[in-house]
């Protein structure tokens, strides 16, 4: 057996079983933000018409992953 890592866990599966499932609701709630505000700018000089359309992948994005986002919010606040 290695000397640094007697377990056989290498650096990756250290990260993916310790380090990010708490935080996972972090990282949704980021992942969240930063999709809305990449969004907006996208849209950022459209008219009414395309500022409607641009909200609904946002609310679609937002339902699918609110538990997600009010945990990692609660979280961080």
């Amino acid at each position: 057996m290695g000397e640094g890592q007697p377990d056989r866990a290498g650096y990756f599966k250290t990260y993916w079983r310790v380090m990010l499932p708490p935080a996972e609701r972090t990282l949704a709630a980021v992942t969240i933000l930063t999709f809305d505000g990449m969004w907006n700018d996208f849209f950022c000089r459209s008219w009414v018409a395309v500022s409607v359309t641009s909200i609904i992948p946002i609310a679609l994005l937002f339902i699918v992953a609110q538990r997600y986002f009010i945990a990692g919010v609660t979280a961080a606040g």
